[in-house]
């Protein structure tokens, strides 16, 4: 399932967008899998992009079997719909704000990172934080500002559906 729009480009709706994105996969894999067994994985991943136009794409991926695709498919509509009306849980946001905050802390060391950092930062403004000032930031995010990006971003009415299936057997004589 894919969802694709016009962004709005800022720092707060960026991020939001990306824990957006990872409250969604908890959510979708919590749902999925672990309540409904119809899937060994899920992912929903979020991207943004400035240039040409902001852009935003949601991608939701998964495998299952072919008779629980509708199934499956209501159910990503339903957790879509969840965080519009009610936001994450405190638990899923902290969970995700504490994932981001480890993740930084280890990328911190690498060359790639920064390479990355320094690009972003001359290409596309991003600022350059210190480790305490994207704790600060990341943890600025509240269940009324996730929902709010879920609002602006999450079209449950406008998406496309792909499904790949096995062909029939052919008849052996």
């Amino acid at each position: 399932m894919v969802w694709k729009g016009d962004f709005k480009w800022n720092d707060k709706d960026r991020q939001g967008f990306s824990m957006l994105s990872h409250i969604l996969t908890i959510k979708c894999r919590e749902s999925m899998r672990e309540d409904q067994g119809g899937v060994y994985s899920v992912s929903v991943d979020g991207n943004t992009s400035k240039f040409p136009k902001p852009k935003y794409m949601i991608q939701s991926t998964w495998g299952c079997n072919p008779e629980n695709i509708t199934k499956l498919s209501r159910t990503v509509l339903d957790e879509m719909r969840k965080i519009k009306k009610e936001g994450p849980t405190v638990i899923d946001l902290n969970k995700v704000k504490e994932t981001l905050i480890r993740q930084r802390e280890t990328k911190l060391k690498e060359n790639g990172f920064w390479s990355s950092a320094l690009q972003n930062h001359f290409l596309l403004d991003d600022k350059l934080l210190t480790l305490e000032e994207y704790k600060t930031f990341i943890n600025s995010f509240s269940i009324k500002d996730i929902r709010a990006v879920a609002n602006k971003y999450l079209n449950t009415e406008n998406y496309v559906e792909v499904t790949l299936t096995p062909s029939a057997k052919p008849d052996s004589k």
